[in-house]
């Protein structure tokens, strides 16, 4: 299962990626390699007004910049680790000040470690009905042939023979149709993101991952929804004429991420989103699911993980590495561990 996107030009974007939007700071379930793209970063030609704009809202989030934090509480010191689930060679920043720290905890806190993400991929695909339409029409008659004939290309984009998307729950085609062309010999070569290569190294030393999420949780956020509910969004979307293959996004997203600036991602994927569209319903709509996709993705398992971390990271220190976009926010998880009496503290990368 693979992770989707927000392309950022303005756009009228699909229901299935503003789901997925925070996938690649926030989920790491399930994840093959992901995209090495490059190219520049479509926030530096927007006007310098709307970029100031986009900065001040930005700045108005609790922990809006940052990738490593120390928290600290009753003498007990661990590291927050905000990651980004695509292989990146700049990744090794991070890697480098991570294996700086003297003393390192013996603990590590991951989404999901590997054999719960192996877990996870068992639950999907021993029972196809999970990820798959099992009875009834296929998407090509529920979508209509106009709206077929859209997907097509992408389809071809990624290998996707027609015949195999035609029988997708469209919470999964989402996932995968967001791969840029551009990933797909990374997720063949299966090079890790930047959560695996914490984890191999942390295996290296010893440390112990334990996961954050579970099976459960994950598929109510990803797949709750019924499929004729499923199938409307997605014919909405596609008469809206979105673009599926931008790799564009891919960089915009890199390049804020690696300027530690990821709340500013959130703020310009949201208003380049809404840019594209006049009518109040369809701006009402694009609101609603950025709303949901905060609420469902981001927050409520912020709250969950605290309920775990606050206590264990009192007692013994432990590295957290969990999706940068979990980090800021009145609701991320470093303003929920302060609220918790941890004091924060950034930790500026290693530079090589």
């Amino acid at each position: 299962m693979l992770p989707a996107k927000l392309r950022p030009v303005p756009s009228k974007e699909c229901y299935f990626v503003l789901r997925i939007l925070a996938t690649l700071f926030c989920l790491t379930i399930a994840l093959p390699a992901f995209a090495t793209c490059k190219g520049p970063s479509q926030f530096d030609a927007l006007p310098e007004d709307q970029q100031a704009d986009l900065q001040r809202r930005a700045a108005q989030a609790p922990f809006a910049q940052g990738n490593f934090w120390q928290v600290e509480k009753n003498g007990v010191t661990s590291y927050v680790i905000g990651t980004m689930h695509l292989p990146d060679a700049r990744h090794a920043r991070i890697l480098d000040t991570l294996k700086a720290i003297p003393n390192p905890p013996s603990r590590l806190f991951l989404e999901l470690n590997s054999t719960d993400e192996l877990v996870f991929q068992n639950h999907l695909t021993s029972d196809p009905s999970k990820i798959l339409i099992t009875s009834g029409p296929t998407l090509i008659e529920r979508l209509g042939e106009d709206n077929w004939t859209k997907l097509k290309p992408r389809l071809a984009d990624i290998g996707l023979p027609p015949f195999v998307a035609a029988k997708y729950q469209p919470w999964f085609l989402g996932l995968t149709l967001s791969i840029p062309a551009c990933a797909v010999a990374d997720i063949k070569a299966g090079r890790p993101g930047l959560d695996r290569q914490i984890e191999d190294w942390a295996e290296d030393k010893g440390l112990t991952a334990q996961s954050l999420d579970n099976t459960e949780n994950l598929m109510r956020i990803l797949a709750s929804d019924p499929l004729e509910e499923q199938v409307e969004m997605l014919k909405w979307s596609l008469s809206q004429d979105f673009d599926l293959s931008g790799a564009d996004s891919i960089t915009t997203m890199l390049a804020l991420y690696f300027e530690e600036r990821n709340q500013l991602y959130w703020e310009y994927s949201k208003a380049e989103a809404l840019g594209g569209f006049t009518d109040p319903a369809d701006i009402k709509r694009v609101n609603d699911l950025f709303d949901e996709l905060q609420s469902d993705l981001v927050q409520s398992r912020n709250l969950q993980w605290v309920d775990a971390l606050a206590p264990a990271l009192g007692e013994a220190p432990a590295f957290v590495a969990v999706g940068a976009l979990h980090l800021p926010g009145e609701n991320g998880v470093l303003t929920l561990l302060q609220n918790q009496g941890f004091s924060i503290k950034r930790v500026r990368l290693v530079h090589n």
